[in-house]
This record gives structure tokens, C-alpha cells and sequence, in this order.
């Protein structure tokens, strides 16, 4: 149904949870407020009850627009049995299986995931990079003010304003990594961004067939990247590319001469 499409992700590849980086079917922009659907349904879904740790039962009053039955959608009233190709829950602080919960909390300079299936830190200084500390891999935006503070959209994604001219730039949590967003505001935009990895001893970033990139060490993937994407505000695809050079990926948007703007790129 339309709640377990929402929550649906790519699982990764091999038997354990990697913190690939990767779009999940949860990220749906609306182009006239791109950076409030960064969020997910891993904070609006609240289950009354857990199956496994990756099937629960959504009770009829904390789930999301269930959308008209007619087109698929439970029955208004109903509860709603929810699968999710990643867990639903994990060990929390306490020692106890808690639901997955992607707000985010101020902690030793950075923003924390409150109860993540991936620990990932997001910068109160861009410059400081975005951590996924299990693997070892940090992330920064190159040529951005390394001072840029965010502003806090709500308190599961946060927006660095003005990285560049007519640019802005959104990261939020996802169930195995993060998922960002660059805001092009008008035609004065940069059409190229850089993003600058930092990696563990014997890891490599590289490009892959598909046209993302993932990072490998010892022919292990600590991190996936998908290809990227963009939208003009008239919902119009706009060709955006991605190359690796060296330990950085560099994106290069092309928006035609009719393209209309704002336009959200989906880098990471």
C-alpha cells in the first residue's frame, strides 16, 4: 500500500545493514518547498506494535494520508501493516529496541541522530563536514564558507544558507545514511559543485556504471551514491552529471534556457 511504499528503501547488498548513502522511496520533493520533504516518514510513523523489526502495525490514528481507498489505500479507520526493506527499530540509549527515530540533537559541536540505524553527524559549521562515523568517511562541500551555520528547518534537517551565490544546501538523516539537497535559487547559481571526501586508509571513492559513485576499501563498499538528479519548479527534468576526481565528486547541472527555478539538485 501507499504507507509501505513511503517507507520502503533500497536494502544493501550482503547480509548486514551498510551505511550506504542512498536515494530512498521516501524522498518526494514539492518543488515550491523542497527542504521540508527531506524528513521522511521515520518521524511521522509511530507503530503501536512491532511483527519483526522490519513489519509493525500502524494504528488508524498515527499514520500518514492514507490516500483514497479507491486508488489503493486502506480503509479510513483502519490500521496499517507496515514492511520496510531496512528495520523499523534498534537498540536504543536505554538497552531496549526502540523505534527508528531520525530527529536530530545538539551534541559536541555537531547535530546527532537521536535513535539511528546509521550514526550520522551534520556540522554546525560546514567546514567541519558531514560524519558517518561508522565508516569513517566525512563529507564537505568545496569552495563553501567553512563557517556557514545552519538554520534549523524543524528538528530532523538542516539548511546552510548562501554556500554560494543564489545557493543553498540540505542535509537530513535517512535509515542508511543522509540524504542532501543544493538549492539553485535563479541563473546566478553555480552550475558545478564539488564535494570533497575524506577516507579511511585504503579506501577509494570511485565511479560507478550506473552513474553514482560508492567508496571501497579492500574491495569492501562503505558507502553508495546514487546517480543524481534535478527538477526545475515546473517539475521539468534538468540534466545534471556526476565524475570522480580524485577523493572528490564533482556535479555539473545543465538547465536549458526555458528551465524555471527554483531548482533542487539531488547530489547525495
Amino acid at each position: 500500500d501507499e504507507v509501505a511504499a513511503l517507507v520502503a528503501a533500497e536494502a544493501a547488498p550482503g547480509s548486514r545493514v551498510r551505511p550506504d548513502v542512498e536515494r530512498t522511496a521516501l524522498f518526494v520533493v514539492e518543488r515550491a518547498e523542497p527542504f521540508e520533504r527531506l524528513a521522511g516518514p521515520f518521524e511521522v510513523l509511530q507503530p503501536e506494535k512491532y511483527l519483526a523489526d522490519n513489519v509493525a502495525v500502524i494504528s488508524a490514528d498515527d499514520q500518514p494520508d492514507p490516500g483514497d481507498p479507491e486508488d489503493g489505500g486502506p480503509e479510513v479507520g483502519a490500521p496499517t501493516l507496515v514492511t520496510s526493506t531496512v528495520p523499523l527499530r534498534v537498540e536504543g540509549s536505554s538497552g531496549k529496541e526502540e523505534a527508528i527515530d531520525l530527529s536530530l540533537e545538539a551534541a559536541d559541536g555537531e547535530f546527532r541522530v537521536d535513535n539511528p540505524l546509521v550514526d550520522v553527524g551534520l556540522p554546525k559549521e560546514l567546514g567541519e563536514g558531514i560524519e558517518l562515523s561508522e565508516t569513517g568517511v566525512r563529507v564537505d562541500v568545496g569552495k563553501a564558507p567553512e563557517e556557514r551555520s545552519p538554520s534549523a528547518l524543524d528538528h530532523n534537517a538542516v539548511l546552510y544558507p548562501n554556500i554560494a551565490e543564489d545557493t543553498d544546501f540540505a542535509v537530513a538523516p535517512t535509515p542508511t545514511g543522509f540524504e542532501t539537497l543544493t538549492h539553485l535559487r535563479s541563473t546566478e547559481a553555480p552550475r558545478t559543485q564539488t564535494l570533497n571526501f575524506e577516507l579511511p586508509q585504503n579506501a577509494i571513492l570511485k565511479a560507478t556504471e550506473e552513474g553514482g559513485a560508492e567508496v571501497v576499501k579492500e574491495g569492501d563498499a562503505l558507502m553508495g551514491v546514487s546517480p543524481p538528479a534535478a527538477l526545475d519548479a515546473a517539475g521539468e527534468d534538468v540534466p545534471v552529471s556526476m565524475s570522480v576526481s580524485g577523493d572528490s565528486l564533482v556535479l555539473t547541472v545543465s538547465p536549458s534556457e526555458s528551465a524555471q527555478y527554483p531548482i533542487p539538485v539531488d547530489p547525495l
